[in-house]
């Protein structure tokens, strides 16, 4: 280790002294407090084995040179035995609070990445101790970090990255270190971002730098072929968003103060409003929490993975087919391994052709396994029938990816026969399907499913059967147990015949599951250019609740916030609240009227149904609040001059009424504290409580904004979910954990949500009474509806 040599050694003595370890070891961690080696079992609650991993200290590094700090080299973690310390600590604290998490291992992650770029930054400022850490030094990096964009640019990576560059043209021994050694011996340039991390004490994982790969393969490699994904990307993350902001943050605040006593820490909490200080200083203003899928993109997803369920597959399933067909009578004649493979592959080559223009295939022939991103192989149309069925599931029913995938070691995912008839509704065709949530929930939960889902379902049932060991009947499933071992998003390896004839443990012996690789034949073909969202799972999760909500005008967040399991409300309605979202879900509209006949005049329909609805329920005088029922009130007095109107049912009156106020522009827009009415309508606006010199602001609807508003409309369902939020904040407050102008703030906005939901409740029954004196005056009978 090289040190400059001013005071040099009496710092370096103090650094290394030994440390008395702390920290009471969680089940899942394997190794003690102190070791340079960190072993820990990552597997999901319910797998049947454990998922170790280790950290080797001695390979992971910092880059804690440069700047005031008296270090030359990258410093590898386990050099300071009050690093290790913290490390272990920060390691065993984050598998107790992530126990039962299905990210685990990405916190882990998340936990490693973080020390390594803050040790880099505090070094280089000559600050070795967390201990030693200032508020006034905090208040430097933040401004910094900002200013810089983010640790890339903070960290000088990309300087880095070329001082790297430069190193290996004149250093040949440097060049291996740089690759994968796998590919390389493959023909294939691919960059080590492991090794490289190590050489230069940086974290490389989260970051892009195609520019700098393609750099490095064209001057240090350019006998070997790069791949395409080498060759996407930007060095930087683009400009800082309050999203990125808050995960800093929270990451920061974790080492302060929880640790037991001894244990090298932040003194104090660093950021004690997270959420509001990522906010304020975030320069790219976004209320995204993910990137959000495009209407196009939508559209085009949709499209590709409809015409690959419904049109394409029963080729593909027949091609499978005739490969095992083919490997069964191979087989029994006794070929070579090489042998059987060839007659495999001339059969399913030879069947493909006699189908190829019938189903509109693209590839003039077909192998039976491919690099996994041309198509042009047998695995890879049956990697874009599995990733449409999946697709179509996600959309259309808002799962994440692993409660249908379960990837790894995880003890569930879509499996066979999870897809049942209901024996309440068997007249109507109705059918569930087993899903287990992975996040809130923790269990298995049946949910109703559409067509689309049951089909794709069966999809997937009918291509995992076709994988069953050779010569063996279809399996039949016992009990549930047993059929949740039968994972059905998985493939074999085709040109393996005596694997696929082998009968025992076959389960097991599946190719291993990887998302980003299995599905990149189904993304080529939605979006060759493999855009930002290609091969990401989450927008599906988000599309359906703007389809959920926007399609349907659905009033009430209680229902979709079951559907997604969530465990509150704000949960569900940050998916549906975004202004970017809001604009997904009115632009949507225009690209799905193209993909569906008569799409806008159903969305028509329903949002008269939904406006019609809430006008049926002032009209029977049910107790709803605002100030909306009583303007409703006023128009049915004019209305009920007309003694046809008064004939009229309730429903009837509703319609009519419907009508009348959706032409003037009134429409129905709900929020998460009720409905406001105020569409477009010019003569109402101005009474409007977020009416401005600028004109209407909905965004900034609020319990309290909204209060007394002519156009707002509430009824119980609104007030249980405020009352649910209500719970939410005066957890919070008594949440002693946090720090307290956070708690303070949780306790104001809970007295004020408080005194909202009463003032509403009070208005319902002021509205009841009010509706109860002047109902006869549009009734026929004069006597109040039951």
């Amino acid at each position: 280790m090289l040190v400059s040599d001013l005071y040099a050694d009496n710092l370096l003595s103090d650094l290394e002294k030994d440390t008395e370890f702390f920290g009471v070891r969680h089940r899942r961690m394997l190794s003690e407090s102190g070791e340079r080696t960190i072993t820990f079992d990552v597997a999901t609650i319910g797998a049947k084995n454990q998922r170790l991993r280790t950290l080797d200290l001695n390979n992971i590094t910092f880059a804690g040179y440069g700047g005031k700090s008296v270090f030359q080299e990258p410093i590898p973690f386990s050099r300071f035995p009050y690093v290790k310390e913290t490390v272990w600590n920060a390691l065993n604290e984050t598998l107790n609070r992530h126990d039962k998490s299905s990210t685990v291992a990405n916190e882990i992650n998340g936990v490693m990445s973080f020390l390594t770029m803050f040790y880099s930054y505090l070094f280089r400022q000559g600050i070795y101790r967390l201990e030693q850490v200032t508020q006034e030094d905090i208040k430097t990096w933040l401004f910094e970090f900002i200013e810089h964009d983010g640790w890339w640019n903070l960290l000088g990576m990309s300087q880095a990255l070329e001082k790297l560059l430069e190193d290996a043209n004149k250093n040949l021994s440097l060049r291996p270190l740089l690759v994968s050694e796998y590919k390389m011996e493959r023909g294939i340039f691919s960059f080590n971002k492991t090794a490289v991390s190590s050489l230069l004490g940086l974290p490389l994982f989260g970051f892009s730098f195609g520019d700098i790969q393609e750099k490095m393969h064209s001057e240090l490699f350019p006998e070997l072929a790069i791949e395409d994904s080498a060759r996407v990307g930007n060095n930087t993350r683009g400009k800082i968003t309050w999203q990125l902001l808050y995960t800093v943050f929270r990451k920061l605040n974790f080492f302060t103060s929880q640790f037991p006593e001894g244990v090298d820490q932040i003194g104090f909490i660093p950021i004690p409003d997270p959420m509001g200080m990522a906010r304020k200083f975030a320069k790219a203003q976004t209320q995204e929490r993910t990137a959000n899928i495009t209407p196009e993109y939508a559209a085009k997803l949709v499209t590709v993975a409809f015409d690959w369920v419904y049109n394409k597959s029963p080729a593909v399933i027949e091609l499978l087919r005739t490969a095992r067909k083919e490997a069964e009578a191979q087989t029994a004649k006794g070929l070579s391994r090489n042998g059987i493979r060839n007659n495999v592959r001339l059969a399913v080559a030879k069947h493909y052709k006699t189908i190829k223009e019938q189903y509109g295939f693209e590839w003039d022939s077909i192998t039976l396994e491919g690099k996994g991103d041309a198509g042009d192989s047998l695995n890879d149309m049956l990697a874009v029938v599995q990733y449409a069925a999946f697709n179509l599931i996600g959309i259309n029913h808002g799962r994440r990816k692993n409660e249908l995938i379960g990837e790894g070691d995880k003890p569930y995912g879509l499996y066979l026969g999870c897809v049942t008839e209901s024996e309440q509704q068997t007249e109507f065709n109705l059918k569930k399907i087993n899903i287990y949530v992975e996040k809130t929930y923790q269990q298995w939960k049946e949910f109703w499913c559409n067509k689309l889902v049951s089909d794709s379902v069966s999809v997937l049932e009918s291509i995992y059967q076709l994988f069953r060991p050779l010569n063996t009947p279809p399996i039949q499933i016992s009990n549930i147990e047993e059929a949740k071992k039968h994972k059905i998003i998985r493939r074999r390896v085709l040109t393996e015949v005596p694997e696929w004839a082998d009968a025992s443990n076959w389960v097991d012996k599946f190719k291993s599951v990887e998302y980003g690789k299995d599905s990149r034949p189904f993304f080529r073909l939605v979006d060759p250019k493999s855009s930002v969202l290609s091969q990401k799972s989450h927008p599906n999760r988000r599309l359906f609740a703007c389809l959920y909500y926007y399609r349907y005008e659905f009033s009430e967040l209680l229902a979709l916030r079951d559907h997604l399991v969530h465990t509150d409300t704000l949960m569900t309605h940050k998916y549906i609240t975004d202004p970017d979202t809001r604009k997904l879900a009115e632009t949507m509209q225009d690209a799905w009227k193209y993909e569906q006949v008569g799409f806008d005049k159903v969305m028509d329909e329903v949002q008269g149904e939904y406006f019609r609805d809430t006008l049926i329920q002032i009209i029977k005088g049910e107790c709803v609040g605002g100030r909306w029922p009583r303007l409703i009130s006023k128009r049915l007095k004019t209305l009920a001059k007309d003694a046809d109107f008064i004939e009229l049912s309730d429903e009837d009156k509703a319609s009519f009424l419907t009508e009348k106020l959706t032409h003037k522009g009134y429409k129905a827009n709900p929020k998460s504290n009720g409905v406001c009415f105020a569409g477009t309508n010019k003569s109402s606006a101005r009474l409007a409580n977020c009416h401005s010199g600028e004109g209407l602001n909905p965004q900034d609807a609020s319990p309290s904004m909204c209060h007394g508003c002519v156009h707002l409309f509430t009824n119980e369902n609104y007030l249980a979910v405020m009352e649910e939020e209500l719970v939410e904040l005066e957890g919070r407050a008594k949440d002693f954990r946090l720090p307290m102008p956070v708690r303070i703030q949780a306790e104001k906005q809970m007295s004020d949500l408080a005194r909202m939901i009463q003032l509403e409740r009070e208005m319902g029954q002021d509205n009841q009474r009010y509706l109860a004196q002047n109902i006869q005056n549009w009734t026929s009978s004069g006597i109040v509806n039951d």
